[in-house]
């Protein structure tokens, strides 16, 4: 038996519970990840966010440095291995992501291929885009509120009066119309209550823009994270690596969050 599911989006923090930006799955490292994503019975179109420290063409857990062979450390070859096994493959063709939302620092282009690849189903629309040096995913999660009072459930939202209730829905359509939802393009507008109320990070809408500098000094640059690449201060200012660009050298760096 798996694990049936309505849901839309799964969310898994792998290796540091700070990276959580409220109800996602924490796990230890990806090998656990692959263990809990194969328990999902989901054949509709569902979105995977993945939360972790990344660099360039790696991924680590907190505390390793990114040296190749290390424990932890997760470069293409070895992303390919764990998750091109024959029982992943079978699970990914018919359960898989649609979509994968890599919210990790400084993954490129070639890199983000490989995990796209690797994760979702196949014949999916998604295309890599890269993020370079210096550039990351930057969280919020925006709650809505009325008249002083902050809406996080469904029996708040119900008690609402029509002028509320009207305002949020059109707040909400206004933020997914510009960043999607959670790093993903946006969603159809009849779900999006539910997707606030329901998906992780529940009660509120998970907005991801491109941030630059560093974690603790991070500038939210406003450019919507699902279509970075279609946007020219992305590449050719900002985030010029991510297309493939020579790169200077390798940092492990954490996808900052705001409330």
């Amino acid at each position: 038996m798996g694990e049936p599911s309505n849901n839309k989006v799964y969310s898994f923090v792998v290796g540091d519970a700070n990276l959580d930006v409220g109800d996602g799955r924490i796990v230890g490292d990806l090998e656990e990840m692959k263990q809990q994503l194969m328990k999902i019975r989901n054949t509709g179109n569902w979105d995977l966010i993945i939360r972790m420290h990344g660099a360039d063409d790696a991924l680590a857990i907190p505390g390793l440095d990114l040296v190749y062979g290390s424990k932890g450390v997760y470069t293409a070859d070895k992303i390919k291995a764990l998750f091109g096994d024959e029982d992943f493959q079978k699970w990914r063709d018919t359960y898989g992501p649609a979509r994968t939302s890599m919210n990790s620092c400084n993954i490129d282009k070639k890199f983000e291929t490989v995990i796209l690849d690797s994760l979702n189903r196949p014949g999916g629309k998604q295309r890599p885009q890269g993020l370079g040096k210096g550039c990351h995913p930057h969280t919020e999660s925006k709650i809505f509120n009325w008249n002083g009072k902050d809406i996080t459930h469904w029996s708040q939202y119900a008690k609402l009066n029509k002028s509320g209730k009207k305002v949020m829905e059109d707040v909400l359509k206004e933020l997914n119309k510009k960043f999607g939802y959670f790093g993903s393009p946006p969603v159809d507008e009849s779900l999006l209550l539910k997707y606030y109320f329901d998906e992780p990070p529940k009660g509120s809408w998970a907005l991801v823009t491109v941030g630059t500098g560093s974690a603790k000094a991070s500038k939210d640059t406003g450019i919507s994270f699902y279509n970075r690449a279609t946007d020219t201060r992305f590449v050719t200012e900002l985030c010029t690596e991510s297309i493939g660009l020579p790169k200077t050298r390798r940092e492990s760096a954490v996808p900052p969050v705001r409330d």
